[in-house]
């Protein structure tokens, strides 16, 4: 843990695991609980679902939905 860039790659890549997931769950719409009125899932655990179906699929249609939510939260982030 002495070298600084190891560091930065260990941490860069569960940030943007957890970047897509939270970008995928805010396109869907979260199912509602009936009897309490709140959603079922939160918008990261929805965002897993679909990240979980996306890498079921094919290959080239999952790396085109990552760089549109990439170009997106770039739209919105910078």
């Amino acid at each position: 843990m002495t070298q600084s860039p190891r560091l930065i790659s260990l941490l860069i890549i569960p940030s943007y695991g957890m970047l897509i997931a939270y970008l995928m769950g805010i396109e869907d719409k979260i199912p509602w609980k009936k009897t309490l009125g709140c959603p079922l899932y939160s918008v990261f655990k929805q965002g897993l679902i679909n990240f979980q179906r996306c890498v079921a699929q094919s290959l080239a249609d999952n790396i085109e939905t990552i760089f549109h939510l990439f170009e997106r939260a770039k739209n919105v982030f910078f």
